[in-house]
């Protein structure tokens, strides 16, 4: 007899199989052998009978004794066949009946663990509320602790802490009064600058006024020139005829063109300094005026 584990292994290998096969070999065999026996015999009688008459009748003999022959083997091969259909149904039923014994024995196991599962679960959520509670109870310990100590600080350092809060008072008053101090000084340091832009303003605009009247007679000097040109075209032109007749009086009025064009000359580079300087003096101004409106912003 097998044992369950040594029949579970036979049935998950080839050796169903190759048994049946072993027999199916086993009677093709036999019944091959038993035939070509009788058919050694019967072609021996075949050849020695071939000589006569007779040989006919027996070679029917022959014939019909194979052919009974051949319809054994053919039932043979049926009962083979059919014994083969048992075996397999026989071995098909042990190996359902093993698989639902397997899946009752997983099901077990299943519902085992999962009950170890609950339990551990269960054990664990335990000790975590256990320790939860712990960690709170030390953390209210804790907290009551530092309020204790903090109460005692507060009342073994109490003379100390108003101590320190009387200085750092002082220091705050102290610290003012200097900023106020400093804050005064820098006013009055920028009243005085603002009073000396005020007075700079003022000679600009004498400055300006200078400048204007300067341009004024620059214009009325080019209006000059202006008429000027057009008389000595027209004198030019007098000139052309008088030329021979009053050659010297010619060159006395060159004479005196020529220091006109020289005063014309040494105005215009007066008024041009005269622009540089205004022109100077009104962006110290602007950059001055600038920061005053700043002063006073930061002074409102």
């Amino acid at each position: 007899m097998r044992t369950p584990k040594q029949f579970e292994e036979w049935l998950n290998s080839d050796n169903i199989v190759d048994d049946s096969d072993k027999i199916e070999d086993e009677t093709l065999v036999e019944e091959q052998e038993n035939f070509t026996e009788k058919s050694t015999l019967e072609t021996t009688s075949v050849d020695g009978l071939s000589t006569t008459c007779t040989s006919c009748c027996l070679s029917k003999n022959i014939i019909e004794s194979l052919k009974q022959r051949l319809k054994e083997l053919e039932l043979k091969l049926k009962n083979n066949d059919l014994t083969l259909e048992n075996c397999s149904l026989k071995f098909q039923n042990k190996i359902q009946k093993i698989n639902s014994e397997r899946e009752n024995e997983i099901k077990n196991l299943k519902q085992y663990f999962q009950h170890l599962i609950e339990e551990n679960n269960k054990q664990l959520k335990a000790k975590n509320d256990e320790h939860l509670k712990q960690k709170d109870e030390k953390i209210n310990y804790l907290e009551d602790e530092i309020k204790n100590k903090i109460q005692k600080i507060n009342f073994d350092h109490k003379n100390e802490i108003e101590e320190v809060k009387q200085n750092f008072q002082k220091l705050i008053e102290e610290n003012v009064k200097q900023l106020k101090s400093e804050k005064d000084e820098k006013i009055n340091c920028l009243e005085k600058e603002i009073n000396k832009l005020h007075n700079q303003s003022n000679d600009l605009i004498k400055l300006q006024t200078n400048f204007n009247n300067l341009q004024l007679k620059f214009n009325e000097e080019k209006e000059k020139n202006v008429s000027l040109k057009n008389e000595l075209k027209g004198i030019d032109k007098k000139i052309q005829k008088l030329n021979s007749e009053h050659k010297n009086e010619m060159e006395g009025i060159k004479q005196d063109l020529k220091q006109r064009d020289e005063k014309n000359n040494s105005l215009e580079v007066e008024i041009k300094k005269a622009n540089d300087l205004i022109g100077k003096k009104i962006g110290d101004l602007l950059k001055t005026n600038n920061g005053v409106t700043l002063v006073r912003g930061c002074r409102l």
